[in-house]
C-alpha cells in the first residue's frame, strides 16, 4: 500500500509538470556549452558501464534561446538512457549541428534498440522497455516524458528512431536564437552557465528501489537540481566524495550497508562535514528520530514521501549557509533539531 501511495504522489507531481507547470528561464546560450553540461552529468554512469563516448559540438554560431539547466537535463537524460540500455562496453555518441536553419542534436547508441511496437509510445508516461534490456536499472518510465515536455516548452521537438539490433537514436530539434554570437568566438556568453554559485543545487539520491530512485531524480531535475543516483551505499559514498553534492537523500533500508552507516561515513569524512543529510524511512518513532540524528542526519522524511514537503526541505538547504561541522563534533538536538514530516 505504501508503494502504491508513493506512486500516486509521484503521478500527481508529474501531471502538474506535464500540464505545463514547468518554470523555464530562457537566455541566449551556446548549444555547445549546454551539451558539455549534459555530458558532465552523464559521464559517471557512462564510465561505470565502460562505454566509449564521443561528442561532436557545433560552432559558436549555434545559439539557442533556452533555459540552459533544463536543456542540459534533457540531453543528460538521453545520454543516461543510452548508457542504461546499451550492454557494458558499448558506444554512445552525441552529435550536434545546424540543419535547415535549426539546431539538431542526435544522441545515438549501439544497444539492443527499441522494439518496433513501442516506438510510437516511448514518450508516453510510464512507458517502459523490457527490464531485461537494462537489467536491474529499469525505471518508472517518466524520464522521456519529462524530456519531451521540456523540449516542447522550448518550442522544439524530439523523435526516437530504432531498429532490431541497431541501437537507438533520439533527435532533438530546436529553433536557433535570433541574437548574433559575440564577434570573438572565444568570448563566453554571460548567460551560458546557470547561477550555481548562489545556491547549492547538487543532490545525491541513494535508494535501492530503481523505480523510486528514478522518479525522485527526474522530479528533482525538473525543479532545477543536478541529481546523482546510486542504488547502494558504497556507490553512494563514492559519488558523495566525487561529486560533492550539497544535499544527500538516503534511504535507510539499503541492502548491506544501511542508510545510518552511510550517513555516519559521509558525516565523518572531510567532504561530508557540511552536507545536508535527509533520511528517507518508514519509521517515525522518537527512537528512530534519535537514531537518525546520532547518525548525522539533519532531516527525517517518512515514506511514502510527500514531494511538496521534501522540496520545502531542499529549498531551505539551497538558501542556508551553515558553518561546516567537524568530524568529531556532532550537533546536539537543541542546536540542530532533527525534524520529521509525514
Amino acid at each position: 500500500m505504501s508503494h502504491l501511495t508513493r506512486l500516486v504522489d509521484d503521478l500527481l507531481d508529474v501531471a502538474r509538470i506535464t500540464q505545463g507547470h514547468v518554470q523555464i528561464e530562457p537566455c541566449d546560450v551556446r548549444l555547445a556549452s549546454v551539451l558539455e553540461m549534459a555530458a558532465e552529468q552523464a559521464r559517471p554512469f557512462l564510465e561505470q558501464r565502460l562505454h566509449s563516448f564521443s561528442m561532436e559540438l557545433p560552432g559558436p554560431e549555434a545559439l539557442v534561446h533556452a533555459d540552459p539547466t533544463r536543456l542540459a537535463q534533457v540531453f543528460g537524460n538521453l545520454l543516461h538512457n543510452a548508457a542504461k540500455y546499451t550492454p557494458d562496453g558499448g558506444a554512445v555518441e552525441a552529435r550536434a549541428a545546424i540543419e535547415d536553419g535549426r539546431a539538431v542534436v542526435r544522441v545515438k547508441d549501439n544497444g539492443s534498440g527499441i522494439p518496433r511496437e513501442q516506438l510510437g509510445s516511448i514518450f508516453e508516461l510510464f512507458s517502459q522497455l523490457p527490464r531485461s534490456l537494462a537489467r536491474s536499472d529499469g525505471g518508472l518510465g517518466i524520464g522521456l516524458t519529462l524530456a519531451k515536455r521540456v523540449v516542447e516548452a522550448h518550442g522544439g521537438s524530439v523523435e526516437a528512431f530504432s531498429g532490431p539490433d541497431k541501437g537507438s537514436e533520439f533527435v532533438v530539434r530546436l529553433a536557433l536564437s535570433t541574437a548574433h554570437p559575440p564577434a570573438n568566438a572565444a568570448e563566453p556568453l554571460p548567460e551560458a552557465a546557470p547561477p550555481v554559485a548562489k545556491e547549492p543545487k547538487r543532490v545525491l539520491v541513494v535508494d535501492d528501489n530503481a523505480d523510486t530512485r528514478e522518479a525522485m531524480a527526474a522530479l528533482l531535475q525538473m525543479q532545477g537540481y543536478e541529481v546523482f543516483e546510486a542504488g547502494e551505499a558504497i556507490a553512494g559514498l563514492a559519488l558523495a566524495e566525487e561529486r560533492a553534492p550539497a544535499i544527500a537523500i538516503l534511504d535507510i533500508g539499503l541492502l548491506g550497508v544501511d542508510g545510518y552507516e552511510l550517513a555516519r561515513r559521509i558525516r565523518t569524512s572531510a567532504f561530508g562535514a557540511g552536507m545536508k543529510l535527509i533520511a528517507l524511512t518508514g519509521y517515525g518513532q522518537s527512537s528512530d528520530l534519535r537514531r537518525a540524528r546520532d547518525a548525522g542526519f539533519d532531516e527525517h522524511v517518512l515514506k511514502p514521501a510527500r514531494l511538496d514537503e521534501l522540496f520545502q526541505k531542499l529549498e531551505s538547504a539551497r538558501v542556508a549557509n551553515p558553518a561546516p561541522a567537524t568530524a568529531n563534533a556532532r550537533p546536539s538536538s537543541q542546536d540542530s533539531p532533527l525534524t520529521a514530516s509525514m
